[in-house]
């Protein structure tokens, strides 16, 4: 019979769900789900976060500049933040991962991880973002594919 919600996002910074919010309450709204798209501009979002004060139902995103599954998934189950989800196994889980250094056991317990995570579905992943950018004769820049901008290195083409 559907259920009323209110759904926290943001605008203002570097990517900016505004749209993609949008997108997701249509789709919310159409399996009955009446839902107040709560909006605001990201500083008032991110003090609402720190403190633990989001609704149920909010869009954050972050990206994957450890290149490893296990600070991401550490970081989304701490029970802060605007993440709510807590499972003390799971939790055990990714810390055995995290203390493993063969790579074939550590790829088997985070596909464990993902498929737990997949059937209690404590978060909606909905996209993932490619890295853009612009390209120019005049400077050779190679792209970190950790999506740190370091421009250190950075130089005049010859």
């Amino acid at each position: 019979n559907g259920f009323s919600v209110t759904f926290d996002s943001y605008t203002g910074s570097l990517v900016d769900p505004s749209t993609l919010s949008e997108v997701v309450v249509g789709y919310l709204e159409k399996v009955g789900i009446k839902v107040n798209l709560n909006s605001q501009e990201f500083g008032v979002f991110a003090k609402r976060r720190l403190a633990n004060n989001l609704n149920p139902l909010s869009i954050y995103s972050f990206g994957d500049m450890w290149l490893d599954a296990d600070l991401p998934l550490k970081y989304m189950m701490q029970g802060k933040l605007g993440h709510y989800y807590v499972n003390d196994s799971l939790k055990a889980k990714i810390e055995e991962a995290g203390s493993i250094f063969d790579e074939k056991k550590r790829r088997a317990i985070y596909a464990e991880v993902q498929n737990i995570l997949k059937e209690e579905a404590p978060k909606i992943f909905l996209l993932q973002y490619e890295a853009i950018f612009a390209v120019s004769p005049r400077v050779k820049y190679t792209p970190r594919a950790d999506e740190i901008l370091w421009f250190y290195d950075l130089v005049p083409a010859n």
